[in-house]
């Protein structure tokens, strides 16, 4: 990510407002190329097994994957409406990047805002955790999200 450093020294007003395309560009390649298998397991396939008549017609058995998530409590129910939620919201982001859509701004605006990337990002590792699985180890040497922000987060 060296490079991305140099885009945002640019100096003149012209090239400092092409800075935000040409990070997204970067950001967007590589989470399409490190987190491409992520993305296609999580497609709308794996969503709509959670949606109620597919759970009901696999036996109720698919939230056994999260053997982490929280107990469902009278305030919030952790069921597979839950989980199909969730899988929604990456879904959504997964059809952004593929048709590519701008996700490092705020909506409908030109203003640079990550809220969304880190909102999302978020979502996949709780996604992950109640899974049981250590994302710091499955992502280790291709987690650049939270850089990337950081990097994008700097041209303001």
């Amino acid at each position: 990510m060296e490079f991305v450093s140099e885009v945002i020294i640019m100096n003149s007003h012209r090239k400092k407002m092409i800075a935000p395309i040409v990070v997204s560009a970067i950001m967007i390649l590589y989470y399409v190329v490190y987190f491409g298998f992520l993305i296609s397991l999580l497609d709308g396939v794996w969503k709509y097994m959670f949606a109620d008549f597919q759970y009901k017609v696999t036996g109720q058995k698919l939230l056994s994957i999260f053997p982490n998530k929280p107990k469902s409590s009278a305030a919030k129910q952790y069921d597979n409406t839950f989980i199909f939620n969730e899988l929604n919201y990456i879904n959504t982001l997964r059809n952004r990047i593929a048709h590519q859509e701008p996700i490092c701004f705020s909506h409908k605006t030109r203003k640079i805002d990550t809220t969304y990337i880190h909102t999302q990002y978020e979502r996949i590792l709780r996604l992950f955790a109640m899974m049981g699985i250590n994302s710091k180890q499955l992502l280790k040497d291709m987690d650049f999200v939270e850089r990337a922000c950081i990097v994008i987060e700097t041209i303001l």
